[in-house]
């Protein structure tokens, strides 16, 4: 073998190495979120586009705490979609909207998807890796802490 073929294949090796980790790194769905002292968080789930319940929260309340920490446990990652900004998805089915701020998440509960809102470009990501149903999981704890 020659070596620009080595050098070749080592470099193509290398950067299928990186585009890998860089579609499967897990992102804490936390972070998506700003904490602040003041602000409030408006969780809305929705079905077909129709709003089946809105809460707002103050920072200082129980459930406000809950669910930050519910989301301390789940994670997000790259899809071909999170390098364009695009419209987001709702209107397919059970969406759990949450806001704090100008930052917000959309997760579709059936699919996965995540639509990342940070106030100045909106991506979609996934949650779930190949069948698990952690967006399901998600939506039904943030469920039982609001008593839905």
């Amino acid at each position: 073998m020659n070596k620009y073929l080595k050098r070749t294949l080592v470099v193509a090796s290398v950067m299928i190495i990186i585009f890998s980790i860089i579609m499967l790194w897990p992102l804490p769905l936390r972070k998506v979120l700003r904490q602040e002292t003041d602000t409030a968080m408006t969780v809305s789930l929705s079905d077909n586009d129709t709003n089946i319940s809105s809460f707002s929260l103050s920072a200082s309340s129980v459930e406000y705490r809950r669910i930050m920490e519910i989301l301390e446990d789940y994670s997000y990652h790259c899809t071909w979609y999170s390098f364009i900004p695009h419209e987001s998805f709702t209107g397919h089915g059970e969406n759990l909207i949450i806001y704090t701020g100008n930052s917000g998440l959309v997760i579709d509960t059936a699919s996965g998807r995540v639509f990342v809102d940070r106030g100045t470009a909106e991506h979609t990501y996934r949650m779930n890796y190949l069948g698990q149903n952690g967006s399901a999981k998600l939506t039904a704890q943030i469920k039982k802490v609001l008593k839905i």
